[in-house]
């Protein structure tokens, strides 16, 4: 799963990465072609201004809750990139020491927990923008 960009500002604010133009602040529009997808020349599209971050590109918090969220979005992003390391630190050993394979298990199980509560937070912050369109 592709994880949305926070970033903290200089002013201690923190933005998200748009969920709808991924950060572009245009989406696609699509027109009815005849053509098939292999022989697509482009000139088809057409982008309009991203409704949900009006342009922008990223989203701002709404309130204290939603920097909450924010704020812990940012921590599950370090701590995944962190199991990242680990695991390919334990994969080099799995295979020589049984334990290290069940400290693997076990590891690879918390980080299917991490990405769960991060697309949980994601999807309340979605429905909560789009209850704002």
């Amino acid at each position: 799963m592709e994880r949305a960009k926070v970033k903290k500002l200089l002013n201690n604010s923190y933005v998200l990465e748009c969920f709808n133009c991924d950060g572009e602040g245009a989406v696609e529009e699509g027109i009815f072609c005849i053509k098939p997808a292999s022989n697509c020349c482009g000139g088809c599209m057409s982008y309009s201004e991203c409704d949900v971050c009006s342009g922008r590109g990223e989203l701002d918090a709404m309130d204290d809750d939603m920097i909450d969220q924010f704020m812990m979005l940012r921590a599950i992003d370090y701590a995944l990139e962190k199991f990242k390391h680990i695991r390919s630190s334990f994969k080099s050993i799995a295979s020589e020491d049984m334990a290290t394979d069940y400290q693997l298990n076990e590891l690879t199980k918390q980080e299917n927990r991490y990405e769960k509560l991060y697309e949980n937070i994601i999807g309340e912050i979605k429905d909560r923008y789009r209850d704002e369109v």
